[in-house]
């Protein structure tokens, strides 16, 4: 006979493991049953343990409880859809070898269908199986160890048979001697002869009376002795019945303290994760409120420049018209004293020639002061209006009297306009920055009607 494997789960069937431990090594002795509490010793390596076990045994028993086919993990998986679940690999291991693995069924459990089993131990399905009940723990065991063929037969299991009784004596007869003439010599001789052979009869008969007894005697004895075997025997069972259940109700206890704990764990980490949502919804209502009040400083700091802007913006319209009422005025001058001298044409031809010579003029009012600037060493930021004044009077002396202070008006407004727009002078302006800068300049002088008009076509002619 080979070694007996028990295969078992033990927040399942712990008890009932310990309880058939124990009666398969009364019947089949101790080195013949493994299981991996009692039979690992301290320091080895529980892995290699087990397949060097399962290399030998001959035979596994299973032992699968209500919880064996759902049991599941601490993170809630269920542990037969582990392949290093070390039930599933113990029964893998077994049916590659095709040794006998026997489903024993426990606490009223059914055997899993194929379809709920892993694929590399669904053939367990098909093994057949057998029920241990806690009713009949005695007799049950009796029967799954002479299935499997641990004993000789169900007899050997049950007990020893009571040895053959002792042959009876038997009474010789006793018939008296028939008296003859020549050994009894008389009739008293004859009368004790029939004496002796009646007391003999009557002691051979006391004696067979004495054996029955002691017979009967020794079978009231042996019933007597089965009896109370039996009665030990069905104590012995529900003792371990007793253990089992006691195995049971503590590890049930432990899943339950088990459950507590975890769920006591489970309550800790969502206080936590609330703790940290509230944190974080806190640290996101502080960010937004920093951001409004930086929004709101940002808005406040806009408004003040755009505030600064208009004034600047007004001051500069209020510098241009200034500056466009002095060239009025000095316009105005220039042409008073334009219209004293009355010069000729040939004066006016002669004073054009002179300008053109001295001023670069060339017919364009951006261009001509660039050249102008040119000429006299001046930045274009620094030819403003009263650097203008030169050539844009040389220049106004060329036109009629009509044109001639509307030309002087546009070419001292514009070095100022220049340089408050930012366009650097001596190169041609395009029409509609000339057009912009000509309207803004009739504003500037409030001329309205023809002279607005005027003013508008003699500047807009020389840009």
């Amino acid at each position: 006979m080979g070694e007996i494997f028990i295969n078992y789960r033990r927040d399942d069937t712990a008890g009932e493991a310990r309880a058939l431990f124990n009666e398969l090594r009364e019947r089949v002795g101790d080195n013949a049953v493994f299981m991996d509490v009692d039979n690992i010793a301290l320091g080895r390596d529980f892995r290699e343990v087990l397949t060097e076990r399962l290399a030998t045994v001959d035979v596994m028993l299973a032992l699968i409880g209500i919880n064996w086919l759902d049991a599941k993990d601490k993170s809630g998986r269920r542990r037969l859809d582990d392949p290093n679940d070390f039930v599933r690999r113990e029964i893998r291991a077994a049916l590659q070898r095709n040794i006998a693995v026997t489903p024993v069924l426990l606490k009223d459990a059914t055997m899993p269908a194929e379809a709920d089993l892993p694929e590399d131990i669904r053939a367990l399905a098909f093994r057949n199986a057998f029920e241990l009940t806690h009713s009949r723990w005695g007799s049950d065991v009796n029967e799954l160890v002479h299935r499997l063929g641990l004993v000789a037969s169900p007899a050997a299991a049950a007990g020893t048979p009571s040895p053959p009784a002792e042959p009876r004596p038997t009474m010789a007869a006793a018939t008296p001697s028939t008296p003859s003439t020549g050994r009894f010599k008389s009739p008293l001789g004859a009368i004790a002869a029939v004496v002796s052979a009646l007391i003999a009869g009557a002691g051979g008969y006391w004696y067979y009376q004495g054996e029955q007894a002691k017979e009967a005697e020794l079978r009231q004895g042996q019933l007597a002795a089965d009896q109370a075997r039996r009665d030990a025997e069905e104590k012995l069972a529900e003792a371990r019945v007793q253990a089992a259940r006691q195995a049971e109700a503590q590890a049930r206890l432990d899943r339950e303290r088990f459950a507590a704990q975890q769920a006591a764990e489970a309550r800790q980490i969502a206080a936590a994760k609330l703790a940290e949502t509230q944190r974080a919804a806190a640290a996101k209502e502080a960010a937004a409120e920093a951001q409004r009040l930086a929004d709101a400083r940002q808005r406040t700091e806009m408004q003040r420049i755009a505030e600064a802007k208009q004034a600047a913006d007004q001051a500069a319209r209020d510098k241009a018209a200034a500056m466009a009422t002095a060239a009025m005025a000095t316009a105005t001058s220039a042409q008073a004293t334009a219209s004293k001298l009355a010069p000729t044409e040939a004066d006016t031809q002669a004073r054009l020639m002179a300008a053109v010579q001295a001023g670069k003029w060339i017919g364009s009012i951006s261009v001509g002061l660039g050249d102008y600037g040119i000429w006299k060493s001046l930045s274009w930021s620094q030819l403003d209006a009263g650097a203008a004044v030169t050539p844009c009077t040389k220049w106004a002396g060329t036109f009629g009297t009509e044109d001639r202070a509307r030309f002087l008006v546009s070419c001292l407004g514009a070095a100022s306009y220049f340089n408050r727009t930012g366009m650097p002078v001596g190169r041609r302006a395009s029409q509609t920055y000339w057009n912009t800068y000509c309207g803004q300049l009739a504003s500037a002088v409030k001329l309205v009607g023809p002279d607005r008009d005027r003013l508008i076509a003699v500047c807009s002619q020389y840009r």
